[in-house]
């Protein structure tokens, strides 16, 4: 029962920096399947060689950086992206100067 919580937990981080990102229902649905699969995994048979009594590297570090690099990724995969603009609406926008 932990690693069913803990994986639905490792899901929510791994998809919360590309969750307005994301167009298809299927897309997040993997991502996040994949964030508590390497999650649990990571509770069941990684060891690091240190002592983690909250489970923080697997539940937080782990789902963490996958999201960051999909966070990398999706921008160039995105389907409505005309521009950089459209996901990132400060860097669409144009200086005064040119």
């Amino acid at each position: 029962m932990e690693d069913v919580l803990n994986a639905t937990l490792a899901g929510g981080v791994i998809i919360g920096s590309t969750s307005d990102m994301m167009t298809h229902p299927a897309i997040p649905i993997g991502v996040g399947f994949i964030g508590g699969a390497v999650s649990s995994y990571g509770f069941n048979k990684l060891d690091l060689g240190f002592h983690d009594t909250c489970g923080v590297n697997n539940l937080h570090g782990i789902p963490g950086i996958l999201g960051g690099l999909i966070s990398c990724i999706m921008p160039f995969i995105h389907k409505d992206s005309d521009s950089i603009g459209t996901i990132f609406s400060k860097m669409g926008e144009t200086d005064e100067l040119g």
